[in-house]
């Protein structure tokens, strides 16, 4: 019995390599599931039969069985593996000489070993698309085949591959009418395009361009400025469920980085702590800052355009490194410049004021309030050089006519600790503080006192726990002058807006400010047809063209946005659909969307397709959704069928019903058990109602916890976790072509 499959292979030729390449690209599974580690490879070049050898990666002396002696090792990520075949400074990889494309035709043959089960040859063996053969064609000195060595009609239509002959191929006056067959040259020969020549050209032109994945990809090549990918969703990427395999798939192209993943909380403006998915090497995986030393006189660090104040309560955050807090004052964040630009700056006092927090504000841009937090930073626990969070929130009406003033501290930006007691005031009644003109810096500038330490992020947010008004990305900070440096490995973040149970209608009901998180993303994945599948014409098309312009109205043209089509869902049951009229509507929701977004020019990535083409049963990939479960009674397995009962048929005795689900049953030990999934079904019992049993076909025998778990006719919404990573390896195929 064969353990593993090869389920996928491409082969294509690296010209101009000497000794020549095959890069070879091939798929692992066992089960129909990806295999992952280091395995056991030997390749050999074999006739259609595999009775005669041409080449292989290793001799084959001892014994001389029609397999290479020696293995090579790679290592298969996520069923996918690759190798140059031929490719001398692979240890146990031998030359590929052009002669055995001389043969026609030529199959690779695969061996795999897991390191657990021994040697297995792959089936079948891999016929070489006709590309390889141009390996013979190198060894064809150039010149060498003249008018005189062709005999006459040896070159007809038929020998002319589409596209072959090209202007620049064809030297001023050398075909003339005279010389030219009736016939010969049609459209295909000339270079008419097919649909697949048509495919590659589009991802051409996208890999061309400077926005979308190839942009995202060329500043993750550069590996020095930080990047991000914005995900806005409904239930189908909740919790990160394809973005986060996305964000680890980039980041291990891209070790410099560190990545990290945050998800957006629906109840109002606020995000998930920020996850570190990865740390990147750069600078010796250090976190990203900026960098003050002594001799900054003042900061440098601003942004190039002027982000207005909140007009009403205020929350102000950075986080901080403070070197030299024991001697003198440093600012810390601040919008702020002399005379009378003045709106606020915040600073951490020296230790002659007991290192407090300090806010300096102004409602009308001259006259200067100072409030200051009542224990200093000791009290929290904060010394100098611990990077920490300062925070301090204004509350422009108390109720009772005056100002509320809150001071903070964090070591991790998600757990708050007062720094002494709320402080009120009248002074400045409930104006605003003023906008100023000014755009906001870190630490002092014009009239502040210098910062000497680091900054690693700062958030001016409208209203308290409200969205952060600027971005994020310390990228975004401009550098003026000053010894001023931006350190650390480079930032890619991977922020998710999603929404369990959303439409596109739910996004729009919202403030655009609460789910667009602003890390100057380079691409904006756009998934919420889940909740619309059934939803045709105009009328989508119209609410996603408002969303758009929202989403445009918070990043502006830069970002390239692309929307994902979802997953196909299992037909629903019978009894709620008889005549099929969903599965209708599905289909023309998602012909009508990829036309129009593909039309208005954005990208458009179908994961439709790619869950359709894929040779796993959809059951596997679409599962455990149940319109109504029911209790399991009782269970049982010989090897080759599983009955599972129940204590009554209402949900299970449709005759339409073709598909089941099994949901949180346990193993004895309380673990889960390995049965729960989609299913077809296999068997029965006849009655529709009262006590009965369904069958499904499984060669488990694993034992059942009595009295656990649920069975229920499958609805096969959402995907299963294999799903869910099919989602990711489509946009991570789209990302290594660079194209939407």
């Amino acid at each position: 019995m064969h353990r593993f499959l090869l389920s996928l292979a491409l082969i294509s030729t690296l010209n101009g390599q000497v000794p020549h390449l095959l890069n070879y690209q091939g798929r692992i599974t066992a089960a129909g599931v990806n295999w992952d580690g280091a395995g056991q490879f030997k390749f050999a070049l074999v006739n259609e039969g595999g009775t005669q050898a041409y080449w292989m990666n290793s001799p084959d002396l001892s014994p001389a069985d029609g397999e290479p002696d020696s293995p090579l090792t790679l290592q298969v990520n996520k069923g996918l593996y690759s190798v140059a075949l031929g490719d001398t400074a692979i240890p146990g990889m031998a030359a590929i000489p052009p002669s055995v494309f001389a043969n026609a035709p030529v199959y690779l043959r695969v061996w795999f070993n897991d390191n657990v089960h021994g040697w297995e040859r792959l089936a079948p063996d891999q016929r070489f698309a006709a590309v390889a053969y141009a390996m013979m064609a190198e060894g064809v000195p150039d010149g060498s085949i003249t008018t005189a060595k062709l005999a006459a009609g040896a070159v007809t239509s038929d020998r002319i591959a589409p596209g072959a002959i090209t202007g620049d191929r064809i030297a001023p006056g050398a075909i003339t009418a005279d010389l030219i067959a009736e016939g010969a040259i049609t459209a295909e020969s000339i270079g008419a395009e097919t649909p697949e020549s048509a495919q590659a050209r589009v991802d051409a032109l996208g890999a061309s361009m400077a926005g979308g994945m190839n942009a995202l990809k060329a500043m993750l090549g550069e590996g020095r400025r930080d990047a991000a990918i914005h995900v806005i969703s409904d239930s189908t990427n909740a919790n990160g469920a394809w973005s986060q395999y996305v964000a680890k798939s980039i980041g291990a192209l891209y070790p410099k980085y560190t990545v990290k993943t945050t998800s957006w909380i629906p109840a109002g403006a606020n995000w998930t702590p920020p996850v570190t998915v990865q740390t990147g090497t750069a600078d010796g995986g250090s976190e990203r800052r900026w960098e003050f030393p002594p001799a900054t006189t003042f900061t440098p660090i601003n942004y190039g355009t002027d982000y207005p104040m909140p007009s009403g309560d205020v929350d102000i955050r950075v986080r901080v490194r403070i070197d030299n807090a024991s001697a003198v004052s440093n600012t810390l964040f601040s919008k702020w410049s002399e005379p009378n630009g003045r709106s606020f700056f915040l600073a951490q006092e020296s230790a002659a004021n007991s290192r407090k927090l300090l806010l300096s504000y102004s409602v009308d841009g001259s006259a200067i309030f100072n409030i200051q937090s009542s224990v200093g930073l000791g009290e929290n626990g904060i010394s100098d050089g611990t990077p920490y969070w300062a925070r301090v929130t204004v509350d422009i009406d108390n109720g009772s006519g005056g100002k509320a003033f809150n001071f903070y501290t964090s070591l991790d930006g998600a757990t708050w600790t007062p720094l002494g007691s709320t402080i009120t005031s009248a002074a400045t009644g409930i104006q605003p503080l003023s906008n100023s003109i000014n755009s906001c810096s870190l630490g002092g500038t014009n009239g502040t006192a210098k910062l000497v330490g680091a900054v690693y992020a700062a958030e001016l947010r409208a209203g308290i726990n409200g969205p952060v008004v600027h971005p994020m990305n310390l990228d975004a900070w401009f550098f003026n002058e000053g010894p001023v440096n931006l350190v650390g490995a480079p930032q890619l973040w991977v922020t998710n807006a999603a929404y369990s149970g959303a439409s596109v209608d739910t996004f729009l009901a919202l403030p655009d400010s609460y789910y667009c998180r602003n890390h100057s993303p380079q691409i904006i994945l756009v998934s919420l047809s889940h909740n619309s599948l059934r939803e045709t014409g105009n009328r989508f098309i119209t609410k996603m063209k408002t969303l758009v312009s929202k989403i445009r109205g918070v990043y502006g043209d830069i970002p390239r946005i692309i929307f994902l089509t979802q997953n196909p869902q299992i037909r629903i049951p019978y009894w709620v659909d008889p005549n099929g009229l969903h599965e209708d509507a599905r289909v023309a929701h998602r012909a009508q969307f990829m036309a129009w977004a593909s039309g208005a020019g954005y990208g458009v990535i179908d994961t439709w397709a790619a869950f359709e083409n894929d040779p796993r049963p959809l059951e596997y990939l679409v599962g455990t959704n149940t319109w109504s479960n029911l209790p399991i009674t009782g269970w049982s397995s010989n090897g080759t069928t599983v009955t599972v009962n129940v204590g009554d048929m209402q949900y299970l005795g449709d005759p339409a019903l073709s598909r089941l689900a099994i949901l949180d049953a346990k193993h004895p030990d309380g673990s889960s058990s390995r049965f729960n999934g989609a299913y077809p079904m296999t068997g029965r019992s006849p009655n529709t109602a009262g006590p009965g049993w369904v069958q499904f076909s499984s060669t488990l025998t694993d034992p059942i916890m009595p009295g656990v778990g649920t069975v229920g006719p499958c609805d096969g919404v959402h995907p299963s976790i294999p799903g869910y990573k099919l989602w990711a390896e489509v946009i991570m195929s789209a990302f290594r072509r660079g194209v939407p």
